[in-house]
């Protein structure tokens, strides 16, 4: 089995999924592998279209055989076909188990198990992500991590577009496209905008046995030295104020990022924020220059292709070149 050279919760996700999916790889140049992602990117979600669901009904995949062969089936069916309690506000659903099962079944969910998404397939069945399942808005997080071993699109930019007009607007809405076709074979984007001061921060972590170390991070987003006053406290006491920081330190920032994302329209291509210039950056073969944007297609976590474009350079030809290089990495899964 390959092994992916990565390190923490990213690794070990890699490694525990892999096992349970066909073996594949992005095509490599001549006499040399596919370059793997380098790491995990932390990044601050300013927007996120996608609903999220936490309360499933839970529907076992053998018991999907009673339906005729080329039924599609969602929640509100198997509400109907009494395999969900219609009593119940369940709001998603997640099918278990490995089957058996015969027949040819169109299937959309919130979550399928590994072994239920199998079986469907094996009868030439599909399984169709529901729309909008996992909103990570006004929190830190890893879209490499979450999205695994799937085929994605990454998109990293240095300049925040004023409007919809812009090329990265038309390019996110094909993307978006993508997303809504290709729900079962979990096809996912997202973009970072690289806009927040970069720096370092100094952190106290305990080891096993309890000594304090200090770590030396990079900051994040959300990191900064500004606080706020208890009142009355004596001696002073400052602490972190999460609505000075966003508004007063990097408001423009966030409200920039945040309109761009009303008016692009692309609710499940999730929008971050992230320093201009890091370790991370530079791992993902992301220039300092001011007005670069860089797009990843990566696929289990090997990178199929990088752009690079200096502004003006994201043309219509360019688009479809990467719309195009997606459709192909998605055609291919399970080859």
């Amino acid at each position: 089995m390959r092994r992916f050279p990565l390190a923490g919760l990213l690794g070990v996700l890699a490694l525990t999924t892999a096992a349970s999916l066909p073996a594949q790889s992005p095509p490599a140049a001549a006499g040399k592998g596919p370059d793997p992602v380098p790491s995990p990117f932390r990044a601050y979600i300013a927007a996120d279209g996608r609903v999220t669901r936490s309360n499933l009904a839970e529907v076992q995949v053998k018991d999907l055989e009673k339906f005729p062969n080329n039924t599609t089936l969602n929640l509100a069916d198997l509400r109907a076909g009494k395999l969900v309690d219609p009593e119940k506000p369940y709001d998603g659903l997640r099918i278990r188990g490995d089957g058996p099962i015969t027949k040819k079944l169109i299937v959309e969910a919130d979550y399928f198990d590994f072994g239920a998404e199998a079986a469907i397939r094996a009868n030439g069945g599909s399984c169709l992500i529901s729309p909008g399942s996992r909103n990570r808005q006004d929190k830190m997080h890893c879209l490499v991590c979450e999205n695994g071993l799937a085929p994605v699109i990454a998109i990293f930019s240095k300049s925040v577009p004023k409007d919809a007009s812009d090329p990265l607007a038309k390019l996110l809405k094909e993307l978006q496209k993508l997303i809504e076709t290709n729900r079962g074979d979990r096809f996912a984007s997202f973009v970072i905008f690289l806009r927040s001061e970069p720096g370092e921060k100094e952190v106290l972590a305990k080891d096993a046995d309890g000594k304090e170390n200090k770590l030396l991070l990079e900051k994040e987003f959300i990191d900064d030295d500004r606080t706020k006053e208890v009142p009355g406290s004596k001696p002073s006491k400052f602490i972190f104020d999460r609505e000075t920081e966003l508004t007063a330190v990097r408001g423009d920032t966030l409200a920039n990022v945040t309109g761009f994302a009303s008016a692009a329209e692309t609710p499940e291509v999730p929008f971050g924020i992230a320093a201009s210039t890091s370790k991370l950056a530079k791992a993902y073969g992301i220039p300092e220059d001011a007005e670069t944007l860089t797009v990843v297609l990566y696929n289990r976590l090997f990178v199929v292709k990088p752009w690079t474009f200096k502004a003006g350079e994201l043309t219509d030809e360019k688009i479809q070149e990467i719309v195009t290089a997606a459709k192909d990495t998605i055609k291919g899964l399970g080859n």
